[in-house]
């Protein structure tokens, strides 16, 4: 029996090293070459700790807004493969993703350095020949970790977009957050544009240093904005304006209002109002703990190598949580979370940990959070799905 195209592409993904240090993008460029990726004309590049995925989909929308045919990467999925590559707001489907892949994965073994490459490379080349095929004018590619080393430098970007600093991955990127500035900002190549929201005087000086010595453009867009993905809007328009494409105000305030799953997602179930968001790290849980309800019930989940203890200010508002455990080998384990939490409920599956939260927060009278883990929305929608279903049946 065939394999599920989900089941293939996660067995090419289990072939190449996952976050491993490596010294230069030698193999990736070689890989590029000997596949014949040809490249959209136009291509951006978003960066950052946090808001990547946000900013690429408010900057695709804009583009169509304005007729241009754009391409858009985002990551991780939710439910499919393909939604991490879209032209016109629209996923490829599984099984063409697939078809790239295998190409790729075919040439890269014959790639001398092979052993550098990481799946994340084989996903961004096999996008810049899908968008390409597909006549996309302008392509946005969401950077993975870092940008000096990652797989969107080998496409040259024109424009480079920043979308903020913290401490995230320091194993690959640096300690500091000055080290991993550098390392984001190492994807713009000499003589191009770098778009950066407002970061902290110290880091905005060493942006400023950083462009000077690189020859690069350095502008900062500043935002009075306190709600982060409208922050995320306002940098994506910005974007869509430095490639020289006209935004209009009333498309900009239609986008920004328009919903991305995953992200401050607000949806019903089971008659409990529920707030999806994929916030992972400590500076996405300080940015979004303002935005949560005063009261609510959460179901969370952090990878293996967080402090889940500083998850605790985002749950202030919490009157009830549980905990779950969204990718087994990969996220903290439900027990050792509710243990870090204190008071908070253990399930390990994490779809029968939704499930729990939509029950207790029914019973309150609440909405429910999903929070933690990017890693947890696809068992979420999943089980809201299942729990509106039910509803409906």
């Amino acid at each position: 029996m065939r394999p599920s195209v989900d089941a293939r592409i996660r067995a090419i993904s289990a072939e190449y090293p996952s976050r491993l240090p490596r010294g230069d993008l030698a193999a990736v460029e070689r890989l590029l070459l000997a596949a014949g990726v040809a490249l959209p004309p136009t291509r951006a590049a978003i960066v950052g700790t946090n808001g990547k995925t946000s900013t690429a989909v408010f900057a695709g929308r804009l583009l169509r807004r304005a007729g241009v045919r754009d391409g858009v990467t985002t990551s991780p999925h939710i439910s499919r493969w393909g939604e991490r590559i879209a032209v016109t707001g629209e996923p490829v489907e599984d099984d063409v993703l697939l078809a790239e892949l295998e190409s790729l994965h075919a040439t890269a073994r014959e790639i001398e350095g092979r052993e550098t490459l990481r799946f994340f490379d084989l996903l961004t080349l096999a996008a810049a020949a899908l968008f390409t095929a597909a006549g996309v004018e302008v392509a946005i590619f969401e950077a993975g970790i870092g940008g000096r080393l990652d797989a969107t430098r080998v496409l040259v970007p024109q424009l480079s977009v920043l979308t903020g600093i913290g401490l995230d991955h320091v194993e690959l990127l640096g300690e500091r957050e000055a080290d991993i500035l550098r390392e984001k900002l190492g994807v713009a190549p000499t003589g191009s544009r770098v778009l950066s929201a407002s970061l902290r005087p110290e880091l905005e000086d060493e942006a400023a240093k950083f462009a000077e010595k690189h020859g690069i453009e350095l502008e900062l867009v500043r935002s009075s904005e306190r709600n982060v993905l409208l922050r995320n809007a306002e940098l994506a328009s910005a974007a869509v304006a430095a490639l020289g494409i006209e935004v209009d105000p009333c498309a900009f305030r239609e986008v920004s209002a328009e919903p991305i799953r995953g992200r401050m997602h607000h949806v019903l179930a089971g008659g409990v109002e529920v707030l999806l968001d994929a916030a992972h790290n400590p500076q996405a849980w300080s940015e979004i703990a303002p935005e949560l309800p005063p009261s609510f019930v959460a179901v969370v989940s952090v990878s293996a190598d967080r402090a889940a203890a500083e998850l605790r200010p985002a749950l202030g508002g919490a009157v009830a949580t549980v905990a779950t455990e969204a990718w087994t080998g990969r996220s903290a384990t439900a027990g050792g979370l509710a243990a870090e939490l204190c008071n908070a409920e253990s399930i390990e599956d994490p779809g029968v940990a939704v499930k729990r939260g939509i029950v207790l927060a029914r019973e309150r009278q609440l909405p429910l959070v999903v929070l933690g883990s990017a890693y947890l929305l696809p068992h979420a929608y999943a089980a809201l799905d299942e729990v509106s279903d039910t509803e409906g049946a």
